[in-house]
């Protein structure tokens, strides 16, 4: 069992507190805690729930009993993050618990990164400062 199951704050160390689930994510959201967490995510969630987040993968595709969720999904998105914290740590319908092969910071960082996912795909391009408009604009189809 990992020590950091059974220490510190519930919020940081279950995604729970006080019987709810944490509204925050309790670890400050950095530029390098979301390419730690891209990273981290594309090695133990893309497989099932795609490079996108979008339930999209090979994996997906071959399950015929139920498929993995789409994360930047708004219902998904509107989760607090205690809530995708504690499907990575408990498991969820088919998941299995990651708890035991991803550490708590990873944790943190794969949450804050699926956050990022789903606000990146409502991202409205006209929002865009003007140089990463034009750059998005020559960059998508």
């Amino acid at each position: 069992m990992p020590n950091d199951r059974t220490t510190g704050d519930p919020a940081l160390t279950r995604g729970v507190a006080g019987g709810a689930y944490a509204e925050r994510i309790p670890v400050p959201v950095t530029l390098d805690l979301l390419r730690y967490g891209q990273e981290r995510y594309e090695i133990f969630c893309a497989a099932c729930h795609g490079v996108a987040g979008d339930g999209e993968s090979e994996v997906a595709r071959n399950m015929t009993q139920r498929r993995p969720p789409s994360l930047v999904d708004p219902r998904v998105q509107a989760f607090p993050p205690g809530r995708i914290y504690q499907v990575i740590v408990e498991g969820y319908g088919l998941m299995r618990s990651y708890e035991p092969h991803i550490p708590l910071a990873e944790r943190w960082a794969i949450v804050a990164y699926v956050r990022a996912l789903g606000r990146s795909r409502a991202a409205a391009l006209d929002a865009l400062p003007p140089p990463l408009r034009e750059r998005a604009q020559k960059e998508l189809p």
